[in-house]
């Protein structure tokens, strides 16, 4: 027996597998039996007897169990959870059993910390792919139990700053947290060495504003950031990056005086923003920044001043990014430059425009260059580098011959006067060109005389500007001022044009007053002879311009390059027959036509390879046999036959074979005739001429 006392209860237990049980007290009935499913745990009767002495029955206690292991939830202490967060949280109702189970869905982790009847003590975890949304608690105590509260918490995005990548060496760098909302300051801390916090200020609504500086050659790339406030924490993979510094590698140089000029500033990492451009600041005195533009990564555009009293020599130059704040010195990028001078110009003829590489010394992107006079005129310079500057140079046709000076200025001022470094050319001059023409498929060498040819002088054959891309010419050779040479070759598609011929100098100078004619080639047809043995039937169409008593040669040959074994025929001016080859050999075949005083010497494309015509040999005929109505011819082919050589067989009751004949065709081993009559006949076997073979026939033989 066991008894216990609760204030004025008295309760006294028996048997309680079954046993009676009789309690005494001044509470109600009810309470009374509320409070006693709570200790007992088996089956039995209760009977609970009131002050006065009055008995009542209390409910079975399995069934007060059953109703005390249905939790039943009411309110979850965090409303709003946010992703890579980590916060203790407790989850409130009733009849919570101790081995519970709460639930927040897919990608939140919550693990129970203590329970009590009331309350339950959580840690919740938010992945960093946790769906953002409302969510539902679902608490589930052990029996399997449960109860679910919707729109419990809602998960709202990771931790954001309004700018989150900063950069190499930034100092003081601000921004804001964009996402959440703080109530205190939190705790921040980034993986790697280079990167603390400056400053935190907490804003009115819950904006927490943050100040970085990061050390100079600080490790570019993502940073994990923890976040802690009171009891919460967030770890944030990728929470701040740490950007490369900008970084120059040159930038164009100034003289002294210059005003507002921009220059080129090439380098990598430049940022490019919207509203503002990266900081640009140069070392020393007498050089000022008077605006930035068109950052593009890996250059932007600076104007400076430079003082006519600033010192000459280098200059560091430092670049603040705009966005990421990463700052950046590099070492004598920027020089001063003293007055510009000019150590070459190439020579360029008169009446001639083009564009040239100016070279000299301490050029700047202000630099200009001019002559005395108008006849030689500097325009559209385009600075390349300290050394060079391209420009467009124009010279009158009436400009006098001979070196000129140049004057080389900058915009600030500073200029020199360069003795000599011009010199204006006179035009060369074509007298003659020998031959004064070509054919098609043939190659010439053709020498020019005249004057003013310079080494690496330019040939070109065509009309006006438009190069003839029929004729192909090796590079010129100057043999002297007046002399020079050229291998001309003139392709299948070489027309029948007059053209001109144009030598060109590299100072620009061109003289093209000597005509030059092409003329096209003939069209050769070729075909295997069908009546001569050992020949080509060789047709062709007469080259347009020619003239109709133009005569022509023909070779052919056993090799495309037409040097081995080859046979000639000259003088002829129509087709014909080409005998003489070697019967059942291949050839290649070209036409030349001949020059005459009007027309320069042509020739077909080479054609091939063709069969020169070969006689098949006789075919034999084997054996014979007779009945009274058919006839059966036995023979074999010519030895020399094509692979699909056909044979005609004939029979005739005369050996003259006129009378009672019967022909039989397109047979390659053997041949039957039906419908014979009795007397005896004649037979013979033709061998069908085809292309390149000739045809022959069988002996007589009687059946």
């Amino acid at each position: 027996m066991v008894q216990s006392v609760w204030g004025a209860v008295t309760a006294t237990t028996k048997g309680l597998q079954g046993g009676i049980v009789s309690v005494r007290s001044a509470l109600s009935t009810h309470a009374l039996a509320a409070l006693l499913a709570a200790s007992l745990c088996g089956a039995g009767t209760v009977a609970v007897a009131s002050a006065a002495g009055a008995a009542t029955t209390a409910p079975r206690p399995e069934a007060l169990l059953a109703r005390a292991a249905s939790p039943t939830v009411t309110s979850l202490s965090v409303s709003t959870i946010n992703q890579d967060e980590s916060i203790p949280a407790t989850v409130r109702g009733s009849g919570f059993a101790s081995g519970v189970k709460v639930s927040l869905g897919k990608g939140i982790a919550v693990a129970v910390k203590s329970v009590s009847a009331t309350a339950i003590a959580v840690q919740v975890v938010v992945a960093r792919d946790a769906v953002q949304g409302a969510r539902t608690l679902t608490v589930t105590n052990p029996q399997g139990a449960k109860d679910t509260l919707a729109h419990a918490a809602r998960v709202d995005y990771a931790p954001v700053m309004a700018k989150w990548a900063v950069g190499d060496g930034a100092v003081n760098w601000t921004t804001s947290f964009v996402r959440p909302k703080f109530f205190a300051a939190p705790t921040l801390s980034f993986s790697g060495a280079g990167v603390s916090v400056a400053s935190e200020s907490l804003v009115k609504g819950g904006r927490l504003d943050v100040g970085f500086s990061i050390a100079k050659d600080a490790a570019a790339g993502w940073r994990t950031m923890t976040i802690t406030e009171g009891s919460a924490s967030w770890t944030v993979p990728e929470g701040l990056k740490v950007r490369r510094p900008p970084v120059v590698t040159s930038v164009a140089p100034l003289g002294q005086g210059a005003a507002s000029q921009t220059v080129r500033v090439t380098g990598s990492n430049f940022e490019v923003c919207k509203s503002k451009e990266p900081g640009v600041a140069v070392s020393g005195s007498g050089v000022s920044v008077d605006a930035v533009s068109s950052a593009l990564g890996n250059r932007m555009y600076v104007t400076l001043s430079v003082a006519s009293n600033a010192v000459l020599g280098p200059r560091d130059v430092t670049v603040t990014n705009c966005d990421s704040g990463g700052v950046s010195t590099s070492t004598g990028v920027f020089h001063v430059v003293g007055p510009p001078t000019i150590t070459s110009i190439p020579p360029i003829a008169i009446g001639v425009q083009r564009t040239e590489i100016v070279r000299g010394m301490n050029l700047t992107p202000g630099t200009s260059f001019s002559t005395a006079g108008s006849d030689v005129v500097f325009s559209h310079f385009d600075w390349l580098s300290s050394t060079k500057i391209r420009a467009t140079l124009a010279v009158a046709g009436s400009a006098a011959i001979g070196p000129r000076n140049v004057t080389a200025s900058d915009k600030g001022g500073a200029s020199t006067l360069n003795t000599g470094v011009l010199s204006i050319d006179p035009l060369p001059t074509e007298t003659s060109a020998s031959p004064k023409g070509i054919g098609a498929n043939t190659a010439i060498v053709l020498t020019l005389l005249g004057t003013g040819f310079e080494a690496d002088a330019k040939v070109s054959i065509g009309s006006g500007k438009v190069r003839d891309k029929a004729l192909l010419l090796s590079p010129a050779v100057v043999d002297s001022p007046t002399k020079l040479h050229v291998v001309v070759s003139a392709t299948t598609a070489t027309a029948l044009a007059s053209t001109r011929i144009t030598i060109t100098n590299p100072d620009g100078g061109a003289a093209s007053t000597l005509g030059f004619a092409t003329n096209p080639g003939p069209v050769l047809h070729v075909a295997s002879s069908t009546t001569t043995e050992g020949a080509l039937l060789v047709t062709f169409t007469r080259p347009a311009g020619a003239a109709a008593s133009e005569v022509y040669d023909v070779v052919a040959c056993t090799n495309a390059a037409l040097s081995a074994k080859c046979v000639h025929v000259n003088a002829f001016k129509t087709g014909r027959t080409l005998e003489g080859l070697a019967p059942g050999v291949r050839y290649y075949v070209a036409v030349n036509a001949l020059s005459t005083a009007t027309y320069f010497a042509s020739r077909s494309a080479v054609v091939g390879p063709y069969l020169a015509s070969v006689r098949l040999r006789a075919p034999v005929i084997t054996k014979v046999t007779a009945t009274s109505t058919t006839l059966h011819l036995y023979f074999t082919g010519s030895g020399n036959a094509p692979k699909l050589q056909t044979y005609t067989a004939r029979a005739c009751l005369d050996a003259a074979m006129t009378k009672g004949c019967l022909t039989r065709s397109h047979y390659r081993s053997g041949a039957v005739f039906t419908g014979v009559h009795k007397a005896p006949y004649y037979v013979r076997i033709f061998a069908v001429a085809s292309a390149g073979y000739l045809p022959s026939s069988s002996k007589l033989v009687a059946a």
